[in-house]
C-alpha cells in the first residue's frame, strides 16, 4: 500500500493547479500570441501563467533540502552527487522519452511534407539528453521547449549538492537565501520580471530560495500557534495561492512576477509546515486524500506531454484538417492535454509495476 504520509495534498493540488496554468499559457502563445485578452484588457488567459514554474522550482529546492538533510557526508561526494541527480532523472527519463518520440513523429511527418529541413531534427537532438542547460544548439528550439526547467533543475541540483551536503547549516540557512535573494533582486532591477530571464539563474534562484524555505520550515514545524494562529496561517497560505493565480490571469504589469515568487515561498512553507487549520483534524482530508495525491502525479506527464500534443494540435490547424475557431482549438488542445498526461502516467506506470514485479520474482528465485 502507498504510504501517504509521505506525499502533501496541498503541494500536490497546486502542482497540478500550476502545471495547467502552464498548459493554457503556452496554448495562448501558440494561437494569440498572449493577446487573448478579456474586461477591457483587464484580465488575460494565463497571460503571466508561466510563473507557475517558478512554483515548481521552489517545491524542488524544499524537496532537495528535505533530502540531503537526512544525507551524510561519504569520502566520494562526487559519487554520491551523480547517484542522487541519475535517481531524479530516473524518474523523469520514461516520460521524457515517450513525449520525444511523439514529437519526432510530428517533425518527421512535416519532413515528410516538405515543411522543414532536416538540420531541425538534429538541432533539437541535445534536447533528447536533457542537455537543454547547456546552452547547446537547439535550446531554444528543443523536442519539448517545456522542458528547460528538468534540464535546469537537474544541473542546478548537481552544482549545489557538494555544499549543501558538506555544509549542510550554513548552506541552507545563510548562503541559499542569499543567492536567492541577490538574484530575485538582480531580476527586479535589471529585468522587472523572471519569465524570459535567464533559465539556468532563475531556476537557481528559485530552487536556493526552495532550500531557504525548508530552512524556516525545521523551524516552525514544532510550533504550537493555537487555534487563532492556525486559523491566521491558513488566511495568509490562501492569500498567497489566490494572489498568485489570479495574477497568472491579470493583465496587471510584468514587474509584479517578482512579487509571485515571495507569495510562492511563504505559501509553500506554511504549507509543508502543516500547521493551518486544514492540515489538522477531519479538515486534513480535504487535501490529504488519494485523488488529490494522484492529481500531483499526473502534473509531470501532463506538463511534459504538452508540447508533442499542442504540436499535432498545430499541425492540424495549419493544414486545415479540420475547420474550426481557434477557441474549440484551444479547448480542445486542453483537454487533450490532460488526457495525454493521464493515460502517460498510466502506461509508465503499467510498464514500472511490471518491471518490479520481475525483479521481486528474481529476487525471491534467487
Amino acid at each position: 500500500m502507498e504510504n501517504h504520509k509521505a506525499r502533501n495534498g496541498k503541494i500536490d493540488f497546486f502542482r497540478f493547479v500550476f502545471s495547467v496554468i502552464v498548459v493554457i499559457f503556452h496554448i495562448n502563445k501558440d494561437f494569440w500570441d498572449f493577446g487573448r485578452v478579456y474586461l477591457d484588457g483587464r484580465l488575460s488567459l494565463a497571460g503571466y501563467g508561466g510563473c507557475g514554474v517558478e512554483y515548481f522550482f521552489i517545491v524542488s529546492g524544499f524537496l532537495f533540502a528535505l533530502s540531503l538533510s537526512k544525507r551524510t557526508e561519504t569520502d566520494d561526494l562526487a559519487r554520491d552527487d551523480f547517484a542522487f541527480v541519475w535517481k531524479k532523472a530516473k524518474a523523469i527519463l520514461p516520460y521524457h522519452f515517450i513525449a520525444c518520440a511523439i514529437a519526432i513523429l510530428f517533425i518527421l511527418i512535416r519532413l515528410i511534407g516538405g515543411d522543414k529541413g532536416f538540420d531541425v531534427l538534429l538541432d533539437k537532438l541535445p534536447s533528447l539528453f536533457l542537455m537543454q542547460a547547456f546552452q547547446l544548439s537547439g535550446n531554444n528550439d528543443a523536442l519539448l521547449g517545456q522542458e528547460w526547467y528538468i534540464s535546469t533543475m537537474l544541473l542546478v541540483m548537481f552544482l549545489l549538492y557538494p555544499f549543501a551536503v558538506k555544509f549542510k547549516k550554513t548552506f541552507t540557512g545563510i548562503a541559499a537565501p542569499a543567492i536567492g535573494l541577490f538574484l530575485l533582486g538582480r531580476n527586479a532591477v535589471q529585468n522587472g520580471l523572471l519569465i524570459g530571464t535567464d533559465h539556468n539563474m532563475r531556476g537557481l534562484q528559485d530552487i536556493c530560495l526552495g532550500i531557504f524555505c525548508f530552512y524556516v520550515y525545521t523551524k516552525l514545524k514544532d510550533l504550537n500557534p493555537g487555534r487563532r494562529g492556525r486559523l491566521l496561517i491558513t488566511v495568509i497560505e490562501a492569500f498567497c495561492y489566490l494572489v498568485s493565480t489570479v495574477y497568472c490571469f491579470t493583465a496587471a504589469d510584468a514587474k509584479y512576477q517578482i512579487y509571485i515568487a515571495v507569495l510562492f515561498c511563504i505559501g509553500v512553507t506554511l504549507s509543508f509546515s502543516e500547521l493551518g487549520v486544514i492540515s489538522s483534524g477531519k479538515l486534513s482530508t480535504l487535501f490529504n486524500n488519494r485523488f488529490v495525491y494522484l492529481l500531483g502525479k499526473w502534473s509531470l506527464p501532463i506538463y511534459l506531454i504538452q508540447n508533442a500534443v499542442r504540436s499535432g494540435m498545430l499541425f492540424i490547424k495549419e493544414k486545415k484538417l479540420v475547420k474550426v475557431s481557434d477557441s474549440v482549438f484551444a479547448a480542445a488542445d486542453l483537454v487533450l492535454i490532460l488526457i495525454a498526461g493521464i493515460v502517460l502516467y498510466y502506461i509508465v506506470e503499467f510498464f514500472r509495476k511490471r518491471i518490479a514485479a520481475k525483479k521481486a520474482a528474481g529476487q525471491a528465485a534467487a
